[in-house]
């Protein structure tokens, strides 16, 4: 079975959520609202995948539904990477659409041609595993405690050592600090 992509949905999901401050987010907003993709086909399968829409999800639901939704209907699931390689030409020579969107709607193509195979995706595209180690990692914290905390609720939830993202100077993340020579700093609990 290759199933044909019949419809193109999205909708957005706004969280409203403030999760970096200001030396982050500038004078526009970052509310890391999500917007939920799903493909229909004609054997009645549909593949879901959700896209970060960290800015505006307007924004993300407008690209996926005026630039990447006519490029991906009426094709069969199988012409997954000619409809990748596609959307990558479209993007560099006219739309400049964020790098990432094509992902999520490469993602619904693989779960309509697992659930076509009638096989869970994982095991669809290459079972190597039956779990997967897991780590939490924070977000940016206004202070320590705020990391502590953190820290504390995923300790007892039971998860492995936990990174931290401590602000740099000037807003720069501790990533972007190693590679001027600075350590982290190590927080114990």
């Amino acid at each position: 079975m290759n199933p044909v992509v019949t419809a193109f949905e999205t909708w957005r999901c706004q969280r409203k959520e403030k999760l970096f401050d200001s030396a982050r987010t500038g004078r526009c907003p970052m509310n890391w609202d999500v917007v939920v993709l799903r493909l229909h086909t004609d054997a009645g399968i549909a593949g879901h995948a959700t896209a970060i829409a960290a800015r505006s999800s307007v924004v993300t639901q407008a690209y996926l539904q005026e630039t990447i939704a006519p490029v991906v209907l009426g094709r069969r699931v199988s012409e997954r990477e000619a409809i990748y390689h596609e959307l990558w030409t479209i993007d560099r020579h006219i739309t400049f659409f964020p790098v990432y969107l094509p992902g999520p709607v490469d993602v619904a193509l693989w779960d309509i041609a697992a659930q076509a195979a009638g096989l869970p995706l994982y095991q669809f595209i290459g079972e190597c595993r039956t779990s997967l180690p897991t780590y939490a990692s924070s977000l940016f914290m206004p202070d320590a405690a705020d990391y502590l905390k953190e820290m504390r609720a995923y300790k007892n939830a039971a998860f492995p050592p936990t990174r931290c993202i401590r602000p740099g100077r000037g807003g720069r993340t501790w990533r972007s600090t190693t590679r001027f020579g600075r350590r982290p700093a190590i927080i114990t609990f």
